[in-house]
């Protein structure tokens, strides 16, 4: 169902759309195909025009000046295939809808604004409308001919600008717009004019011609409305007035603005029909054969399809943003965050059910909810933005998320916040409230854990891996966002494809650029911040489902003498290596059996959709794991990162990372963390390595060393400072880390972040 909203309400990114599908539309060839049969005006013309766009004008042209009766060019003026008479409406509607499908055909996605210019009548120089990122302004100089927006006309360059037809299909120089010029014509209809017309109870009447009187006949603007007599006309024919120059001819639809007017005569006639549904079409089938082309059951001239078929402009595949919408009712307007441990962040969302329309055709499919005051109160954020859309094609409820972030142990807060559903103007207030409670996190060795941790660990992996997770769909997002995400199902997943889509993110370039240079979490000085934060989020999550799970580290350079019988690989814990050709885990928690997949651990590739068995290889790549005198070495090191702050920084993150020489060893292979990747093998190898849950304990251990560097370098700062080039966006002190709302500069104290280390205390 295409929905068409007010030109006014158009996103940047919609206009820039939908003008693109309109310069498309007339860079598109157009070939005439010699018919014997056509009459000889149209023979003569259309062989003329060059493209899609210009046959619309011609079209147009042709019907207008094609009598009912009469045929081309008698008695036009009294009735025609177009105007002046009942098919008036349905014609337009039709063509409109055809021109629309083609906008669509061209840039998928995009639909038909209308333009209210009742709601710019006491303005209308100034409209919205006339902007450069729309239809652009008015004519200017003695031609009047537009200079401004992308229907300009150049004369020194035709090649590039907005050439007009005329009305034998040849080309006619550029668009013609001279607003209000016109004698006694200084105004556009009002919202009065409107209200009038939308009370008429017949649609036409009498001899069904220029002047009957009815909705029709209001609607175009050729009989009195609102006690306004023409001439000038009225509604829909005085906009054309109004705007003068080419809209003026039967030619008109030269200018794109044609579209977008038309487009809100044919909504006003659809909040006509629903205003009277039992008011019949007029004239019916029996009328005399002079009303060829506007019974009931005639095929519109030119066009080709029954008058009866465009009645209804939904069973037509389109909607209005003000038709009918569904019944939004909030399932609750109180968020309480209770026990929030300092450091973290929880979340939880207003949730709205979503009823049926009836017809459920009658409503566009996007709703918009929107944060339109607050939150207030200490802490409170809107982790997913202040907007969110909702598909009713995808759901039957809604939900607005707010966040609560803990970052001291204080009394409780209040605060509160206000949504509104913007199709159906209701307003909700929402309240707020959150208290705190001290963390005393303490990470241990795995070594160290005891039975009951290492099941409750196990445990809480698991639940995350089975808890629901749904993407809301959010036009804002990137394609790659919108393609990925709808595909995974369950809260760990998110997890992987939050570190894929950063470590592909490319810092500059965005997604897919020269990530191997430096990247929004590896190859730059937010590596280790980035995995910092992310850590914690996936350790508060392990509380959340198990209270009381902490992350524990791997040691790995305590097991380097014979990593492969390290005790991570016992089936309490990790499980141990992959087997057969495949290399796929086959014991422990995480084992993969081709026939129960049901009950078996099941990874993601990088779109977010099922890849069989989680696979590792040890030693495969390489023999050995970092040592304590690798550790040792880096400890050392007196400053955190340097210029080009990049893959081969001199520095202690791209030492830990494992881009440098360590301890006499030249990459490659890798050395220290990356080391540890590269031994593991498998499926900690790629982008979406959080496939494999040792990634979690490898990279706490990562954070450890990271954390006891700090200690032994208190006066060490961090680099880059927010003087640096913008080019290290996502990697400057004050900057927010790529997917993860947190500041760089929030993560420097991993003891502020709610967690300490077993070893913290140890000098």
């Amino acid at each position: 169902m295409t929905c068409r909203k007010n030109v006014n309400a158009l996103t940047t990114e919609e206009k820039a759309a939908f003008i693109t599908a309109i310069k498309l539309m007339k860079a598109e060839e157009y070939v005439y195909v010699d018919n014997p049969n056509d009459e000889p005006h149209v023979r003569a013309r259309y062989p003329n025009i060059t493209n899609t766009y210009d046959k619309y004008v011609l079209d147009h042209h042709i019907a207008m000046y094609t009598g009912t009766p009469g045929g081309w060019g008698n008695g036009f003026l009294t009735r025609n295939a177009v105007y002046r008479g009942p098919a008036f409406l349905p014609w337009q509607r039709e063509f409109i809808r055809r021109f629309e499908l083609d906008l669509d055909r061209l840039v998928p996605g995009v639909t038909l604004p209308y333009w209210d210019w009742a709601s710019d009548a006491a303005d209308p120089m100034n409209a919205a409308v006339w902007t450069n990122d729309l239809m652009g302004g008015n004519g200017s100089g003695a031609s009047r001919v537009v200079r401004s927006g992308p229907f300009a006309y150049d004369d020194a360059d035709p090649d590039n600008s907005w050439v007009i037809i005329n009305y034998l299909g040849l080309p006619d120089g550029g668009l013609v717009r001279n607003f209000g010029s016109r004698r006694n014509t200084p105004n556009l209809p009002t919202q009065a004019d409107i209200d009038e017309i939308q009370q008429i109870s017949t649609y036409d009447s009498g001899n069904f011609d220029t002047s009957s009187v009815g909705y029709r006949g209001a609607n175009e603007g050729r009989i009195p409305v609102n006690g306004k007599t023409p001439p000038p006309s009225n509604t829909h024919a005085l906009v054309h007035e109004w705007i003068a120059g080419s809209m003026m001819l039967g030619t008109s639809p030269n200018d794109p603005v044609f579209f977008l007017h038309h487009c809100f005569v044919d909504k006003l006639w659809a909040d006509w029909q629903a205003l009277h549904p039992t008011v019949p079409y007029v004239p019916g089938n029996t009328a005399s054969n002079n009303l060829n082309g506007h019974r009931l059951n005639d095929n519109l001239v030119g066009l080709g399809t029954l008058i009866s078929a465009t009645l209804d402009h939904h069973a037509m595949g389109y909607s209005y943003d003000t038709d009918t919408p569904p019944i939004v009712t909030p399932v609750n307007t109180t968020l309480v965050f209770n026990d929030t441990p300092v450091g973290s962040t929880a979340v939880q969302a207003v949730t709205f059910n979503i009823s049926t329309p009836t017809p459920d055709n009658s409503f566009c499919r996007d709703l918009i909810f929107t944060i339109t005051a607050g939150p207030t109160g200490t802490g409170f954020g809107t982790p997913n933005g202040d907007r969110v859309v909702v598909n009713r094609d995808n759901t039957n409820t809604a939900q607005v998320w707010f966040s609560y972030t803990a970052t001291s142990d204080t009394d409780p807060v209040t605060g509160e916040a206000e949504i509104t559903s913007v199709q159906t103007g209701q307003t909700w207030h929402i309240s707020l409230s959150a208290n705190t409670i001290a963390v005393n996190t303490t990470r241990k060795s795995v070594n160290a854990l005891t039975t009951e941790e290492k099941a409750d660990l196990i445990t809480a992996i698991k639940l995350m891996k089975a808890e629901e997770y749904v993407y809301v769909n959010n036009p804002n997002d990137p394609a790659h966002v919108r393609t990925r995400y709808p595909n995974i199902t369950n809260t760990y997943d998110k997890y992987v494809l939050d570190h894929h889509i950063a470590m592909y993110t490319a810092t500059p370039g965005g997604w897919g650029g020269d990530f191997m240079n430096r990247n929004a979490a590896h190859r730059g000085p937010s590596f280790l911040p980035w995995h910092r934060a992310f850590l914690r989020r996936f350790e508060m999550d392990l509380a959340r489902l198990v209270p009381g799970v902490t992350l524990p580290y791997w040691d790995w350079a305590t097991d380097a003498a014979d990593p492969m019988n390290a005790a991570v690989w016992a089936n309490d814990l990790m499980g141990g290596n992959g087997s057969g050709a495949n290399r796929v885990v086959q014991n422990g928690p995480f084992a993969y059996d081709a026939a129960d997949i049901e009950n078996s651990w099941v990874i993601i590739n990088y779109f977010g959709l099922p890849d069989g068995g989680l696979v590792r290889d040890f030693g495969s790549s390489t023999p050995n794991l970092p040592t304590q005198a690798d550790i040792d070495a880096i400890q050392q090191i007196s400053t955190y990162d340097s210029a080009a702050f990049n893959q081969a920084s001199v520095g202690y993150r791209g030492a830990n990372e494992g881009r440098l020489p360590v301890n006499g060893k030249t990459p490659p292979p890798s050395n220290m963390h990356n080391l540890v990747h590269e031994w593991v093998a498998g499926s900690m190898m790629p982008g979406t390595s959080p496939n494999d849950p040792i990634f979690f304990l490898h990279h706490c251990f990562v954070d450890k060393i990271w954390a006891d560097w700090q200690a032994l370098h208190p006066t060490v700062p961090y680099a880059p400072n927010d003087t640096a080039s913008n080019n290290l966006n996502r990697h400057r002190l004050s900057d927010e880390l790529f997917g993860l709302s947190t500041l760089v500069s929030e993560t420097l104290d991993h003891q502020a972040m709610g967690y300490s280390y077993d070893t913290d205390s140890i000098p």
